[in-house]
């Protein structure tokens, strides 16, 4: 495999979506058939991700007909991009189902088409719009220069590839299904707490928590301590048995030294401790 590729700008954006171009791209001239078969997985790969891009909502059927017809889908595509899609997955689906010759020239506008949507999707979706060759066709000399895999491994792969897919899309129920399950012992924690706020015994409650006194003073005290032991070190003040008011020390307050700021109204300095202003 030599040389580089027409859909080198999606190389680094999108590989999964690169190797499944470059390959049809690689077959253009010896397996017209191989190559229209690549064409449309990469066209799959592809508006799988404006999907998951844009959040469209999918459509009534899960394949790929019905994800190009969905009217979210063409409103944002236009009919110029749906009815190049449309032929890269009919032809696609006569290379994979039928037994009839793909002629090279079908194969040959089924990548140009290709190179189409890949340019108009890379555009709109993808986090590198100004890096896509938007002005650039498909070069058919570049093709020319590609080598592809063996028959054998194009079978191999076309196996592997949708033992893949149904892996996938076995994960994506698993995962549906465990979100389902979470989702519906949520619904019944939500009415049962509705409900139980509904009681005369939650409201009574309410009314009484509502009542209380929240002793706003306490915690601003505590607050102030808290953040005087972080800036110096200062011992916790004594708090009188009711813990409603700080302890009075009775030692003579001590005058602010010289120089210095003097400290809150709620705390002053007494012979070196800190106790609270009556």
């Amino acid at each position: 495999m030599a040389g580089p590729s027409n859909f080198a700008f999606i190389e680094q954006e999108w590989p999964q979506i690169y190797q499944s171009s470059l390959r049809a791209e690689e077959y253009i001239r010896t397996d017209p058939r191989a190559a229209c078969f690549h064409a449309r997985y990469a066209t799959e790969q592809l508006i799988q991700h404006i999907y998951n891009w844009a959040r469209l909502p999918e459509p009534y059927r899960d394949d790929l007909a019905a994800q190009i017809h969905a009217d979210a889908f063409v409103q944002r595509a236009g009919q110029a991009i749906v009815q190049k899609l449309n032929l890269i997955r009919k032809v696609g689906n006569q290379a994979v189902h039928s037994h009839n010759q793909i002629r090279p020239d079908i194969a040959l506008q089924v990548l140009r088409d290709l190179h189409y949507v890949m340019l108009w999707g890379a555009q709109h979706y993808s986090s590198v719009p100004h890096q896509v060759p938007t002005a650039a066709s498909f070069n058919t000399e570049i093709a020319a220069k590609r080598q592809p895999m063996h028959y054998g491994d194009l079978q191999k792969l076309a196996i592997k590839i949708q033992k893949e897919q149904q892996s996938y899309k076995a994960q994506l129920e698993e995962s549906a299904a465990k979100n389902a399950e979470l989702e519906a012992e949520l619904e019944t924690l939500r009415a049962a707490h509705a409900a139980a706020a509904q009681s005369e015994q939650a409201q009574q409650a309410t009314a009484v928590f509502d009542e209380r006194d929240p002793d706003e003073r306490s915690t601003r005290l505590y607050q102030i301590d808290v953040d005087l032991k972080l800036l110096g070190g200062a011992s916790k003040v004594p708090m009188s048995p009711t813990l409603t008011q700080p302890a009075n020390t009775g030692s003579p307050a001590c005058p602010t030294p010289p120089g210095h700021a003097p400290l809150p109204a709620l705390w002053t300095t007494c012979c070196g401790q800190m106790t609270a202003c009556p």
